[in-house]
């Protein structure tokens, strides 16, 4: 599955979908050139699914949404939750709008789940249950903890994203684990 992403956030949401195992494409020249042949219009014809930033409009955001409308692909609006951006939620509440246009708001609390299930709906071999919501105290040394800060800069992802990611390499590759799951009721 391919999916378009504009974000003008301060969250990753291409990230957030790169941990999905979805292909994300944030411009044209992340497509492959074999991927643009034989195009009626643009790229976006070539996604199976947008999602856009829209908190703060541009003249872009207006462009791909115009295309998300034309080619009736699956598209998902989002906007932080306390900053509503009226002028592109007006243009979205219109009954011109089709349904396969939805809008949602987010906090950092939410945003991971409102992408999955969005995600799910678009393609239903992605888990839309395998989302973070158990929180966890962990104390560290000041080594450590300095240690994640350094790799979340390098990464670029933040300290509990790259925890996440550790365990879940460890999860996958853990064979003991992974028979244990297996004679689970």
């Amino acid at each position: 599955m391919i999916v378009y992403v504009l974000n003008t956030s301060d969250t990753d949401i291409a990230q957030l979908v790169r941990t999905t195992g979805t292909t994300v494409w944030t411009s044209v020249q992340d497509a492959p050139r074999h991927a643009l042949e034989g195009l009626t219009l643009n790229a976006l014809e070539r996604v199976n699914a947008i999602i856009l930033e829209i908190a703060h409009p541009a003249d872009e955001l207006y462009y791909i949404l115009a295309q998300a409308i034309i080619l009736q692909k699956p598209t998902l609006c989002l906007y932080p939750k306390n900053k509503e951006p009226r002028e592109v939620l007006q243009h979205l509440s219109k009954r011109t709008i089709p349904a396969s246009v939805t809008k949602r708001p987010y906090t950092t609390a939410t945003i991971e789940e409102t992408v999955r299930k969005f995600l799910n709906a678009v393609d239903y071999s992605i888990p839309a249950s395998d989302i973070p919501n158990i929180k966890f105290t962990l104390r560290l040394t000041t080594t450590m903890e300095r240690y994640l800060d350094w790799l979340a800069q390098e990464r670029q992802l933040n300290k509990a994203e790259y925890l996440r990611a550790m365990l879940k390499r460890e999860l996958d590759n853990d064979d003991t684990y992974q028979q244990f799951l297996k004679n689970d009721p």
